[in-house]
This record gives structure tokens, C-alpha cells and sequence, in this order.
């Protein structure tokens, strides 16, 4: 009995670990948005079925600053008419990385993407990373 509920266990956890998906979209490199400008990415995100999606951006600059950035998430049904969906706004802290995350009911839309990030300091954003995950089958 003991074998049986340890397997069952064990089945249980390797299911639930490979039920999470963690894609990133965008990944890090340096100097990624220069001072106080705007770049466009458009770059997908599939939920695949899931009733809500993490996203996690993080950065930091190349030197001192504190100003308002922002990575920005569009939404479609056909993955070809898009809307506005959601913005992630982070402020900056210098040289020290800056994560934020949220969790986004997904609601019937099968397609998103990272339109895209704001950088209103003086100085370069850097290592700006968008990842994704969703829990598919569950």
C-alpha cells in the first residue's frame, strides 16, 4: 500500500512540474532600449487553453535613474486584429535589476503579444527580459 501512494505521488508531481510552461519572449542583452525612447517587438504569446497567464518583466539601466518604463501587451481572437490588453509598469532603480509581475485572466482570447517597452530615463535600458508561463491541463 505504502509503494502504491508513493507512486502515486511521484506520477502526481511529475505531472503538475511538466503541466507549467515557461517561455521567454524576450531575453535580456545589453543596451536593449536606448534613453527615452520606445521599441516595438510584437512578439507572440500563445496561452494555448489557459485560463490565466504570468508574465514577469524585468530590467535595469546602464547607470542611475528612477523614471517610469513600461512593456505594453496586446490581444487578439483571430491573431490578426489587435488590441490593447495590458501595460506592466515598472520603475527604474539604476543599476539594480527590477522585476514585476501580474497574472492576466486570459478569458477566451488565444493570442497575445509583447507590443511594446517604454524606457523614460535618461539612461539605456539594459537586460530587459519578458518571460510567460501557463499551467496547460489543469
Amino acid at each position: 500500500m505504502k509503494t502504491i501512494l508513493s507512486l502515486i505521488i511521484l506520477c502526481a508531481s511529475v505531472f503538475l512540474a511538466s503541466a507549467l510552461d515557461t517561455v521567454t519572449v524576450l531575453d535580456g542583452g545589453t543596451n536593449n532600449v536606448a534613453a527615452t525612447t520606445t521599441n516595438t517587438y510584437n512578439v507572440a504569446i500563445t496561452p494555448a487553453k489557459a485560463n490565466n497567464l504570468a508574465v514577469m518583466y524585468q530590467f535595469k539601466l546602464t547607470s542611475s535613474g528612477t523614471s517610469a518604463t513600461a512593456a505594453t501587451f496586446q490581444r487578439s481572437v483571430d491573431n490578426s486584429t489587435w488590441e490593447s490588453a495590458f501595460s506592466l509598469p515598472g520603475t527604474a532603480a539604476g543599476t539594480t535589476v527590477v522585476t514585476v509581475t501580474t497574472n492576466i485572466p486570459t478569458g477566451a482570447y488565444g493570442y497575445y503579444r509583447l507590443n511594446t517597452v517604454t524606457n523614460g530615463n535618461a539612461n539605456a535600458m539594459t537586460n530587459v527580459t519578458v518571460k510567460y508561463s501557463v499551467k496547460n491541463g489543469l
